[in-house]
């Protein structure tokens, strides 16, 4: 029972690169993005609270988040 939960509960990594485990290019949707970038602009949270949350990159969210600001 305890090896299914902990199946169930692992993220999906890619290979290494350079010895660190990374997800694969854009594992987020298009609406994690939105909802994202709604919650920082509206100063609901913090940019690397939401990055975490959404399970998106600091560097995405704060270059996206830059672009809808303009």
């Amino acid at each position: 029972m305890m090896l299914i939960w902990f199946e169930s509960t692992k993220k999906t990594l890619s290979h290494s690169r350079n010895g660190k485990n990374y997800v694969p290019y854009k594992s987020y949707t298009d609406e994690n993005l939105r909802n994202a970038i709604k919650a920082v602009q509206e100063k609901m949270t913090s940019l690397r609270d939401a990055a975490k949350r959404y399970g998106i990159p600091t560097s995405t969210l704060a270059l996206r988040a830059k672009k809808e600001y303009l």
